[in-house]
């Protein structure tokens, strides 16, 4: 698998989880381990892809923890999920 693919499965992994988040919370956390393998690849080659996510991440993340405690439950979930995603590049 090259760089692209690489990337192409870590963002669709991504929207997966998105997804699954509030259906079951094992295959949501199964997803989230794909997803990390994805970004250790990525992060052992150097690639700068995970860096960047974090920085898009953070961003959409802290204008939601602006608005907290007074979102909606989809918004609150929203967050959570971007805290997972943000552990999982930072790790």
């Amino acid at each position: 698998m090259n760089k692209v693919e690489v990337i192409s499965k870590a963002e669709e992994l991504k929207e997966v989880c998105r997804q699954a988040q509030g259906y079951s919370q094992e295959f949501y956390e199964e997803l989230l381990d794909d997803y990390s393998i994805h970004i250790w690849a990525l992060k052992s080659i150097g690639d700068s892809y995970p860096w960047e996510q974090v920085l898009e991440i953070q961003e959409h993340h802290s204008k939601i923890e602006e608005l907290l405690p007074n979102v909606s439950d989809k918004v609150f979930e929203e967050y959570i999920f971007l805290n997972d995603l943000i552990g999982v590049l930072l790790k």
